[in-house]
């Protein structure tokens, strides 16, 4: 973090020293003592950029407001008016090494207000929110900065809010040959992929959709990836699958929790698990490991979406209740098995009856229920997509293979024999699939959609 601070400050520095006619104005901070108590505001620091077009001041008249804001500890107001002096004197050579002096002091400055703000509000559920905000307002000013906590970001609105989808949960990875299958194997934010590395002894890797830029993370051995913002949130199977989480860059390793889950969904403020001491029950604790509830209900699958909670109990009941555990119901009549997603509008699930395995489509109430698809062989996996279907089957006489199904048409079916995977990337706007191939030791491997054609 102090790296990505100073860098940070740097920036700032250097962008005010580049020798452009403006002055930016800033109120000072207040000084605050070890025993004073800060209140917390999210209101950002006052700045505002003039141009200067004042007519040309004397050399002399220049340096006099120069010492009167030096004097003040204004050192973003002497920088620009040092940087003024440059612009206009550009002979002056004493002012460059009270410049220097300057931005020396600036940085510190700066530096401070940076860690002002950060020890004043990370621990506040807006602080992405105010971290945002400062963004903007130096936005305004045509500084392009990295900020700690949102560095990876070029939009904003991609800082998930939840920390995997039903995909990247319902994913999953066996540790060793004969080890446990170890779901939530995957996560995505923006065009970032965070994954179970099975050629890395199953730590944490990361790589861009497009399968450039891979990075090792950390060293541990993970399951149940979440991302939200800045950090990753784990088991840690090294450490007796407690619960952890650690920034996006391997930095700040941090322990949250020595509750061990089968299955862990972050959102928001709070981290949504299944107790393996307790029978599975379905509980919730604070991002911080504290304030845990217990809402009972042994189950196999939760997923968060539009403020709710959809779980799957140990007696196939697909159910539903709020955040805070209240207003719980069964949403369909039929045994759900394995999976189920949810999307904007619909419930996706899978039953079994004597004839075959079916996957069905309803509405969130449970509603408008449609058959999308029946087989008579096993499904270990599925993903939906607009109007194509991909499956991992394993067929009766023992073969396992990835299948794509046209929802359009049932009897399009193409088998791709050399692949199988239970982790699936869908590239949308590519019209693509990323999948990791567990015939080839967990390689990355692309499907055309457009095509059918799948290349390493």
């Amino acid at each position: 973090m102090k790296r990505r601070l100073v860098l940070s400050v740097l920036f700032i520095a250097v962008t005010l020293l580049s020798g452009c006619n403006f002055r930016i104005s800033t109120s000072n901070p207040p000084v605050v003592s070890d025993q004073q108590s800060i209140e917390p505001s999210l209101d950002p620091i006052e700045t505002e950029l003039i141009p200067s077009d004042e007519p040309l001041l004397t050399l002399e008249e220049l340096y006099i407001m120069f010492h009167e804001a030096e004097g003040k500890d204004d050192y973003i107001t002497a920088l620009s008016i040092a940087n003024r002096i440059v612009y206009e004197y550009p002979m002056e050579q004493r002012i460059h090494w009270l410049r220097s002096q300057m931005l020396i002091k600036g940085m510190e400055f700066l530096n401070n207000e940076f860690r002002l703000g950060i020890d004043r509000y990370k621990d506040y559920p807006d602080f992405t929110d105010y971290l945002i905000t400062f963004k903007d307002e130096y936005m305004k000013m045509d500084l392009s900065v990295e900020w700690p906590f949102l560095h990876d970001y070029t939009d904003d609105n991609q800082i998930n809010t939840v920390g995997n989808y039903g995909t990247g949960l319902s994913s999953g990875i066996y540790l060793g040959e004969y080890g446990e299958f170890r779901r939530g194997a995957f996560c995505t934010q923006e065009d970032w992929i965070y994954y179970i590395d099975a050629k890395e002894d199953y730590s944490l890797s990361k790589m861009k959709t497009d399968m450039t830029s891979k990075t090792h993370i950390l060293d541990e051995q993970v399951s149940n990836l979440n991302i939200i913002g800045d950090w990753i949130y784990f088991t840690n199977i090294s450490k007796d699958s407690g619960i952890y989480k650690v920034r996006i860059d391997g930095e700040m390793l941090t322990f949250i929790s020595d509750k061990r889950c089968s299955f862990m969904i972050v959102y928001n403020d709070y981290i949504f698990f299944t107790d393996s001491d307790k029978g599975n029950n379905i509980c919730r604790m604070k991002t911080d490991g504290t304030d845990i509830q217990n809402f009972g209900y042994n189950v196999e699958r939760i997923y968060i979406a539009d403020n709710t909670v959809y779980f799957l109990t140990e007696r196939h009941e697909l159910m539903s209740m709020t955040p805070e555990g209240e207003n719980i119901k069964k949403i369909v009549a039929d045994e759900v098995y394995g999976d189920f997603y949810i999307n904007s509008d619909s419930i996706f699930y899978m039953t079994i009856e004597q004839s075959g395995l079916t996957i069905f489509k309803c509405d969130k109430e449970g509603q408008n229920k449609q058959q999308l698809f029946h087989a008579d062989h096993k499904i270990n996996f599925y993903y939906i997509m607009d109007t194509k279907i991909l499956l991992s089957v394993r067929y009766p006489d023992g073969i396992e293979c990835l299948v794509l199904v046209d929802m359009n048409d049932t009897n399009n079916v193409i088998q791709l024999k050399d692949y199988l995977s239970n982790n699936i990337v869908h590239l949308k706007e590519q019209n693509k699939i990323l999948f990791m191939n567990d015939y080839d030791n967990f390689s990355w491997m692309i499907l055309d959609l457009v095509d059918n054609t799948v290349r390493e």
